[in-house]
């Protein structure tokens, strides 16, 4: 996975939506960087990143973004995680595997993705 990193201080690593790059969060990266050290990925397939099959599910795929974030944050380091849209499916099950090293999350918009036969995150209006 590219990443588009500045900043000093925590980790904070931002997870972009659907058809778009870590430009995506752009406005918000020299304002975090400030505080943090952000990290602004481009998901496999998207922006600078590599390319992965089409015949991909999506278990494969979050095994794969898994494995890749495994690689670029080795040991047992707090991480912070805001996710839009796909980016949120993405941070959440992230979320899920790392814990407790996930010390923050912020979904906005997430999208279900179904691995197997139920929704890995369910969208719900309040």
């Amino acid at each position: 996975m590219a990443v588009h990193r500045r900043g000093r201080g925590p980790d904070v690593v931002l997870f972009h939506g659907g058809m778009e790059s870590w430009k995506h969060w752009i406005r918000n990266v020299e304002p975090l960087a400030a505080r943090f050290t952000v990290h602004a990925l481009d998901h496999p397939s998207y922006g600078a990143s590599a390319a992965v099959a089409r015949e991909t599910t999506g278990a494969e795929y979050l095994d794969l973004v898994h494995d890749l974030f495994i690689e670029m944050f080795p040991g047992d380091g707090p991480l912070r995680f805001p996710g839009f849209s796909f980016g949120g499916v993405i941070a959440a099950n992230l979320a899920r595997r790392l814990a407790p090293r996930v010390t923050h999350l912020c979904l906005t918009r997430p999208r279900i993705l179904h691995v197997g036969a139920r929704p890995l995150l369910r969208h719900t209006r309040r």
